[in-house]
């Protein structure tokens, strides 16, 4: 997957959010639940696999481990309530998990799905998505460009 985008994406998108995430655990001193959102599952999966690989392998990093909301079995199917008490189990798990990024579609945009988010990330692609998350990245000829672009004191919108 990593192979797949250019070095400068990787330094200058993917490694400034890990390091924003970092940031972010260890200012507010408990685990951090990041969502990253993209209208293809399976992609934005791949993707976040892809930033757990390179947290893992550089120490500036806090080790993130990432899920896809396929992950989740649900016996009484899919739905937004379930969805929801799998998220708050993630959150408030006592287990050796300080950053967890969850990989899904615009489900996690909802208002009460979203709300349990400590950073978001939406991806463009020709289908627009929703731009409710901190960042907002397109998808141009397999790289990463970041739409906003302004830098800002993400952490004092944590609070």
């Amino acid at each position: 997957m990593l192979e797949n985008f250019s070095t400068e994406t990787t330094e200058k998108i993917f490694k400034p959010f890990l390091m924003k995430l970092s940031e972010l655990r260890e200012v507010t001193d408990r685990k951090i639940i990041a969502f990253i959102v993209a209208k293809d599952k399976n992609f934005v999966a791949d993707l976040a696999k892809a930033l757990e690989k390179i947290s893992r392998e550089n120490i500036q990093f806090t080790k993130i481990h990432s899920h896809g909301i396929e992950d989740f079995k649900f016996a009484e199917g899919f739905d937004e309530d379930n969805l929801l008490m799998k998220i708050r189990e993630l959150k408030f798990d006592e287990d050796e998990a300080e950053i967890v990024l969850l990989a899904g579609d615009e489900i996690l945009l909802t208002g009460n799905i979203l709300v349990l988010a400590d950073y978001a990330v939406t991806i463009q692609t020709e289908e627009k998505i929703s731009a409710l998350g901190n960042e907002n990245w397109q998808l141009q000829e397999n790289n990463f460009v970041k739409l906003d672009d302004e830098e800002e004191d993400f952490i004092d919108n944590v609070f």
